[in-house]
């Protein structure tokens, strides 16, 4: 089974570009291919990185080339019809395979410099950005990544200083910027983010002369206003619900896909680690990006371990700029159970699992991790049963109306280890956060495997304090 999926639709190897959904999935995604051509067009090919038609086409041992625009201001159907279009001309003489003659200088002699301007350094701006991501090999999607920056530049940043040079950018235009973002701190403040690192790029890559990149974002920040709306967390459950949402979790199941599902909850919530180390996320990952899930090697059943790369976790570097530490897991009693269960269900269906498959592989494709959006599926359902039941169902106590999320098992997590008086730095190792101090990082190094153990099985004791016996 091939793990490049854009390159798979119904059992056959895509050798040309299409139709729009094939288009679509190319220039939006990781692909090692540059340039990919397009059926029924001879010589027609899409640049992935700038999303621009290019006709390259030879015609009586000439070489002729011509650009048709950037996808998806030119569609596919314009593309090729501009494509056929042209080498008709080339036929029959029309096509001037020259370059463009000079422009006459002005009669004053002067030459005027093209001002360059923030909108026309975008674009490279945002391809630097989506090279550097991939390069660190984080567990974010950089494809993703970058286009949710791309959209805080048009929606807020490119009706200010799009139509300026970069020098000219002043903190009244940046405060400007801030400042009409007023529902949202998280929006606001991801803004402002996108903005502080587009400006230093400006400078590193010689746009703009470090003198005068004098921009005050202590003062801009003093400047605004509070946004009208609170800045909420992740809901959460209720950590007296925690064993009632568990004893729910373990009830019977009537398909694959529900019981891979509850293995997967039930494995996030025993170890308090993220989705993103464990679960696909909805937009399926390709080529190198698939080895960062959690495979069968990294499970040592005898030492009882789960170890996760520093490949595979959120942040791959420290904030010394060094390469963080595998992070280790000491699995409770309860989590080898369910990690047996997904090994036995496998093998009642005739596919033992090595230790390079996924430990929760997708049941209907196992060349990819099971997906995250049916954690959050499940939350729900069992708190709409919950509700029919006559309970309260699982709303976060702090957030009335607002139901718990996967990520708010770790806040449950270690609130209960607080509250049974472990050490704050045992549940900082466990939840793999590292602490601001760097004095601290540099001496206190040792990930307390042993110290943690005995606290992840108490965890895992109150989570199956209501669980069905078996």
């Amino acid at each position: 089974m091939s793990l490049n999926r854009f390159k798979v639709q119904r059992g056959h190897i895509i050798r040309k570009i299409s139709n729009d959904y094939q288009l679509k999935r190319f220039v939006s995604s990781d692909w090692h291919e540059k340039y990919f051509s397009i059926e029924g067009a001879d010589g027609l090919r899409i640049e992935r990185a700038t999303q621009t038609w290019h006709l390259l086409i030879k015609i009586n041992g000439k070489m002729y080339h011509r650009t048709f625009g950037h996808y998806p201001e030119v569609s596919l159907a314009v593309a090729i019809s501009k494509a056929k279009q042209a080498k008709e001309d080339i036929l029959s003489g029309k096509f001037d395979n020259r370059p463009p003659a000079p422009k006459k200088k002005a009669s004053s002699g002067t030459r005027r410099k093209k001002i360059i301007l923030v909108d026309d350094l975008a674009p490279e701006y945002f391809h630097y950005k989506l090279s550097v991501l991939q390069s660190q090999k984080t567990n974010k999607n950089p494809v993703s990544t970058v286009r949710r920056m791309e959209t805080h530049y048009t929606n807020y940043i490119r009706p200010v200083i799009g139509m300026l040079p970069p020098d000219k950018i002043t903190n009244d235009e940046v405060h400007k910027i801030l400042a009409s973002i007023q529902d949202s701190a998280t929006t606001r403040k991801k803004t402002k983010d996108v903005m502080s690192l587009m400006y230093k790029w400006f400078v590193n890559a010689g746009y703009l002369p470090l003198s005068k990149s004098n921009l005050d974002w202590e003062g801009i920040k003093g400047a605004l206003l509070p946004c009208s709306s609170v800045a909420r967390n992740y809901p959460r459950l209720a950590l007296a619900d925690v064993p009632r949402f568990v004893a729910m979790v373990l009830e019977p199941v009537e398909t694959d896909r529900d019981f891979m599902t509850s293995c997967a909850t039930l494995l996030l919530l025993l170890t308090a680690q993220r989705c993103g180390s464990l679960l696909c996320p909805d937009r399926t990952p390709v080529g190198d990006a698939l080895q960062r899930f959690a495979k069968w090697r990294d499970i040592d059943f005898e030492k009882k371990i789960w170890t996760i790369p520093a490949e595979c976790l959120k942040v791959t570097l420290s904030s010394r700029n060094t390469m963080r530490p595998p992070l280790r897991i000491p699995l409770a009693e309860q989590t080898i159970d369910v990690l047996y269960n997904i090994k036995e269900y496998w093998l009642k269906r005739g596919f033992g699992l090595e230790p390079e498959d996924f430990v929760v592989p997708k049941v209907d494709d196992p060349a990819i991790p099971h997906k995250s959006f049916t954690v959050r599926e499940l939350i729900h359902a069992l708190h709409t049963k919950d509700i029919a039941q006559g309970g309260k169902g699982f709303f976060d106590p702090e957030q009335p109306g607002r139901i718990a999320t996967t990520h708010g098992f770790r806040s449950d997590f270690q609130d209960w280890c607080l509250s049974r008086r472990y050490d704050i730095l045992l549940t900082e190792k466990a939840l793999a956060h590292e602490g601001r101090d760097k004095v601290q990082q540099a001496y206190q190094r040792d990930d307390l495997l042993e110290e943690r153990r005995e606290m992840m099985q108490a965890w895992a004791d109150y989570c199956w304090s209501q669980a069905p016996e078996q």
